[in-house]
């Protein structure tokens, strides 16, 4: 099925009034609208509605954005290319949470290069083992697993 950007572009923003204490020219997007947002691969610009982002001051993303960003471009290279999102990708995303809420980022960071891995590897054959959580990452942030410990 086509996507009707049309459509996503006139239903961009919610339909409802912003917090008061926004500029008054800001509305909030609505879930269609956030498909606006696009990254081009190769140099991680971000752009919205085809038209670059310039961010004059370094934008910090709260762990629940970056994992919706991520999943988003997820689902669009799910539609591109016709392939479902591999379920490791949602448990690693899970992981990934669960990292951040005790603060062990150095696993957050594990999960967050194995996410971009699997995206960057998106279309190629799934057997090849970008998307699945091999024994290295399973040592890497599990390092007590029983999948871990039978292989040392």
């Amino acid at each position: 099925m086509a996507i009707d950007w049309h459509h996503i572009r006139t239903r961009r923003f919610l339909p409802m009034t912003p917090p008061p204490d926004w500029p008054s020219a800001v509305q909030p997007l609505s879930i269609e609208g956030v498909s606006l947002l696009g990254i081009d691969p190769t140099t991680n610009k971000l752009y919205w509605d085809g038209k670059p982002i310039v961010v004059r001051d370094r934008v910090r993303l709260g762990l629940w954005e970056l994992i919706l960003v991520l999943y988003r471009k997820a689902e669009s290279l799910s539609k591109r290319t016709k392939q479902i999102i591999p379920r490791e990708f949602a448990r690693v995303a899970a992981n990934l949470d669960e990292f951040c809420g005790e603060e062990n980022f150095e696993k957050a960071r594990i999960s967050i290069d194995w996410i971009n891995t699997c995206l960057k590897n998106f279309t190629k054959d799934y057997k090849l083992g970008f998307c699945s959580r091999n024994k290295n990452y399973f040592c890497a942030v599990f390092p007590q697993s029983e999948g871990c410990l039978q292989s040392q």
